[in-house]
């Protein structure tokens, strides 16, 4: 007999539902049954964690991670607030891009997308109409460079307005 016994609750054998495990006749905060097990605190893994399935959801709480975070093996993440996409981010053989919606649930959010050779799109998205506007706002020096033989295009749907606060355009 060992001075703390582990049993699983009540001494049932182990079947396909979760059961608390005893350890010395205290519940511990593991439960295991045949497939599962879930832990009812927090978990410190040590070492790699690989997870050979989806992670499905975590409810409350958080995830505290130091070092690298490696996700491999999916097209995308996807980040939700109360079961509503907040966030995307995706990858494929030839892109890969990001989606942050303007609250969790909407419809309006805006891309950006990386494609071969490093092409990078910015789409603005307004779900109930043309309000999407994309205003960037420096706080420094705005440096527009294109490669030497590519022209800089401004293609507007409707005047192009250049205003250089009282100076030279």
């Amino acid at each position: 007999l060992l001075a703390n016994d582990i049993k699983l609750q009540e001494g049932h054998p182990i079947d396909e539902n979760l059961r608390p495990l005893k350890v010395g006749g205290e519940i511990s905060a593991l439960e295991i049954s045949k497939t599962d097990c879930k832990v009812n605190n927090n978990l410190t893994v040590n070492g790699d964690l690989a997870v050979g399935g989806e992670m499905e959801s975590i409810k409350a709480g958080r995830i505290t991670y130091s070092g690298n975070l490696i996700l491999d093996g999916g097209d995308a993440v996807f980040i939700k607030r109360d079961d509503d996409l907040s966030a995307v981010i995706t990858t494929s053989a030839s892109s890969t891009g990001i989606a942050l919606y303007e609250s969790a649930g909407g419809s309006d959010k805006c891309d950006i997308t990386v494609d071969a050779d490093g092409a990078t799109t910015i789409n603005t998205v307004d779900g109930a109409g043309t309000g999407a506007n994309l205003t960037l706002s420096i706080d420094g020096k705005v440096d527009i460079n294109s490669s030497a033989s590519d022209d800089i295009e401004l293609d507007a749907g409707g005047d192009i307005t250049l205003d250089a606060g009282g100076g030279d355009v």
